[in-house]
């Protein structure tokens, strides 16, 4: 299925529809001094909720339009506990900070464990990241789905992962190489939620995306894409089957032809499973 089809859908995957994540979380002028004290009221725990992230990520008061914003996506189910984490921590005013590990990692302790960081915690993630393991969004994911921040997101009665929006994000991570943009991901989101498209059709939507095909891959990179993709492994795990998809191209198979075999594979079947999703 080619984006062209939809004018929203190509303005989503290649961008050019500025995202309301950057609108809201870096609108310096429209500040409130809202009170963040727990409540019983639905509405303000999700907007004690939201607060909690202007003041501990961004290290500021939030402005009442993005308050309102991101409660009221929370409020719709929209959104869930980590996906307003995301927003936050790749937002353009968080990195404008440029951060150092040690004040990176705090910031993700304070905020997703709700305390300061223990001496042998810190050294854990920063062996991580300084020995190349694992970089900073990985480190993120650690944070995003651990215990603690699953009980600090009961405490204000809010799912703490929505398994589609994952599903998505994983095709911006990657087969974009970037994160997601929240339009675009909410979009399909809701186009799989409700039925539109299945997870097969959002899968070509992304790879034959001209923000994909822009990337002007060779062979053996488009290769280790799919890889990660639909059989979320890396190719260099399994030497024999890359050579066997690189033969086929080297054949005369197209990548459409390689694609289809990636996208019917048991493997991606199993990852669609693993998110409730039905892949055809």
């Amino acid at each position: 299925m080619n984006l062209k089809k939809s004018v929203v859908a190509t303005l989503l995957i290649s961008g050019i529809l500025n995202s309301l994540q950057a609108q809201n979380i870096t609108n310096l002028d429209d500040t409130t001094s809202e009170t963040t004290s727990l409540s019983t009221n639905p509405s303000s725990q999700l907007k004690n909720f939201v607060a909690r992230f202007y003041q501990t990520v961004l290290e500021r008061e939030p402005d009442s339009g993005g308050l309102d914003y991101w409660s009221s996506k929370l409020q719709s189910k929209e959104l869930s506990g980590a996906d307003i984490a995301y927003a936050f921590v790749n937002s353009e005013e968080f990195k404008n900070k440029n951060l150092d590990d040690v004040d990176f990692l705090e910031i993700l302790y304070n905020t997703f464990f709700g305390r300061a960081s223990d001496v042998a915690g810190m050294n854990f993630w920063l062996n991580k990241l300084e020995s190349n393991e694992m970089d900073r969004e990985e480190v993120l994911k650690g944070f995003i789905y651990s215990d603690e921040f699953s009980n600090i997101c009961k405490e204000y009665g809010i799912e703490q992962v929505d398994k589609v929006n994952d599903f998505v994000r994983r095709f911006y991570e990657k087969a974009l190489g970037r994160s997601a943009d929240l339009n675009g991901m909410l979009y399909w989101s809701k186009e799989l939620k409700e039925q539109r498209k299945s997870a097969t059709e959002i899968a070509y939507n992304f790879i034959e995306s001209e923000e994909f095909k822009n990337k002007n891959l060779n062979d053996e990179e488009y290769i280790k894409v799919l890889y990660k993709t639909f059989f979320d492994r890396e190719a260099e795990e399994d030497e024999v089957g890359f050579n066997y998809w690189l033969g086929e191209l080297e054949k005369g198979k197209t990548r459409k032809e390689v694609l289809d075999s990636f996208i019917n594979s048991k493997e991606f079947n199993r990852i669609c499973q693993e998110f409730g999703i039905k892949a055809f």
